[in-house]
């Protein structure tokens, strides 16, 4: 079978996923099936494409609208204790660390809501800015953008336009065939440009395989291998965001490339341990069903809104479900799945907290309120 890394050697595919609730990255669609598979050469996780996975992601990309919950703001995140938008920590380090953000054309590559691209307009006001995404469902809103110039649909090989500076912000993940992917972008940059990959590290988010049009699960080693497949000879890799992989990727570089060293037990154990992984988001599911049953009477409420959060709402039942609750203040008071999202302060006592996360960030929310004493379950 063709792999999104190329490698010819053969895969594992993992046990226990056909079966699990998938949420769409919008958070707007769910299906069961499908396979996920590593690569026995390169690590890299990746769906298996074929034509039932097509017709599924042709479904939701027709429909697809970036950020719901937030009018197509993005979700916010917390930071040594302040919150702040993923795009802006981005583009401060890029300015700060790569090139300074001044004069320059930039495009932003699945552009959804055109977020990322007013972040810029409002912190670095003296660039070009041009979009490019699936349809022309945002048009309208991107234009008023300040510093728009150009909003490109259908084929990349037909953009003419060469840019500084090519943004895919969680959008390499969606990609089929991201290596010759990356060498048409190569074609669209200037001598000096740079393409910005912000993408979730599926070392530090397991979970992350619950949605269904991420084609392709990075690590950091996965991504460097696949890079080396490309026409670019140098990419640097920066420690961001903990849950998500930052890389920049260099057009202009007269060094060889630099061949990467695969340590083969080292691959065979991790994909070992992501199977366990897969058994533990079944292993959790089934608690969560046994804990329902055994306390009919007790409420469920979810932890966050986010494709975990629905993926584990689906599994359990909508029917079961009380509420959400979170501490985003662009979501309280609104609704998901027909439920209230609430503020943490108002769960009800007693109630079944689900926390589709790990225990250190479930104990830290439950420390903040006093109500939240009911039975706990996180991952």
């Amino acid at each position: 079978m063709k792999k999104q890394c190329k490698c010819k050697k053969g895969e594992i595919i993992f046990k226990g996923y056909s079966k699990l609730f998938k949420i769409s990255s919008d958070e707007r669609f769910k299906t069961k099936g499908g396979e996920v598979l590593a690569c026995k050469t390169c690590g890299l996780i990746q769906k298996k494409v074929d034509a039932n996975f097509k017709k599924k992601i042709n479904l939701i990309y027709k429909k697809y609208s970036a950020y719901p919950l937030t009018k197509g703001n993005e979700n916010l995140i917390t930071l040594n204790n302040k919150n702040f938008f993923r795009s802006d920590i981005v583009i401060n380090h890029i300015n700060k660390n790569v090139f300074k953000l001044n004069n320059k054309k930039i495009l932003d590559l699945g552009c959804g809501s055109g977020f990322t691209l007013k972040r810029i307009s409002h912190l670095y006001p003296e660039n070009k800015l041009f979009a490019h995404d699936y349809d022309k469902k945002e048009i309208k809103q991107i234009k008023k953008i300040k510093n728009f110039e150009n909003f490109y649909t259908g084929s990349i090989n037909k953009i003419k336009n060469k840019f500084d500076l090519i943004i895919l912000m969680h959008v390499f993940e969606h990609v089929e065939h991201p290596i010759n992917f990356l060498n048409i972008l190569k074609k669209k940059l200037t001598p000096n440009g740079i393409i910005c990959i912000q993408s979730p590290n599926i070392k530090k988010n397991f979970l992350d395989i619950l949605t269904f049009d991420h084609i392709s699960h990075f690590s950091k080693t996965s991504l460097k291998v696949l890079l080396s497949k490309t026409l670019f000879n140098k990419n640097k890799f920066f420690n961001l965001l903990k849950k998500e992989i930052t890389c920049v990727v260099y057009n202009h570089d007269n060094k060889k490339k630099v061949k990467i060293h695969l340590d083969k037990n080292k691959i065979s154990n991790e994909i070992k341990n992501f199977q366990k992984k897969i058994n533990k988001i079944n292993d959790f599911k089934n608690h969560i069903k046994k804990l329902k049953k055994n306390n009919s009477k007790s409420l469920i409420s979810i932890f966050g809104t986010t494709v975990p959060s629905i993926w584990i709402a689906n599994e359990i039942g909508l029917k079961k479900i009380h509420n959400f609750f979170d501490e985003d203040k662009f979501k309280i008071d609104k609704t998901i799945l027909q439920k209230k999202i609430i503020n943490p302060k108002y769960v009800k006592k007693n109630s079944i907290l689900v926390f589709p996360c790990k225990k250190n960030l479930a104990k830290e929310i439950t420390k903040k309120y006093e109500n939240l004493d009911g039975i706990l379950k996180s991952f």
